[in-house]
């Protein structure tokens, strides 16, 4: 699979609005600062190894999901400040009113 790069983010852009969401850790004082994580979860790993490599420039990493010890799925995560910066390059491709409004409130409220 080759996506040439002016397509790469809408392609992964529609592959975020049908298996990804955003994520919020809080950490500092009290719990009080929140940070955005991009996550993508398949039971197959080759699409996320692609986007890794893709993205190796927004620190991305691939880990495994488990129950009971065994791998079920894997997880694609983008985590702060990196996240911000992925989450812009999807918006202008974004179609799905929910996911639009996450991340732009998500980019609105928090600095990064």
């Amino acid at each position: 699979m080759k996506i040439r790069d002016s397509h790469f983010w809408a392609w992964l852009t529609g592959f975020y609005e049908g298996e990804g969401c955003p994520s919020y850790n809080l950490s500092g004082k009290r719990g009080k600062q929140k940070y955005l994580r991009i996550i993508i979860i398949q039971k197959d790993r080759r699409p996320l190894d692609y986007i890794k490599k893709r993205t190796k420039d927004f620190n991305t990493k691939v880990y495994p999901r488990r129950s009971k010890k065994k791998i079920t799925s894997w997880m694609l995560c983008c985590a702060a400040p990196h996240s911000y910066r992925f989450a812009s390059m999807m918006l202008p491709h974004m179609r799905h009113d929910g996911k639009i409004e996450q991340i732009k409130r998500t980019l609105r409220e928090y600095q990064y």
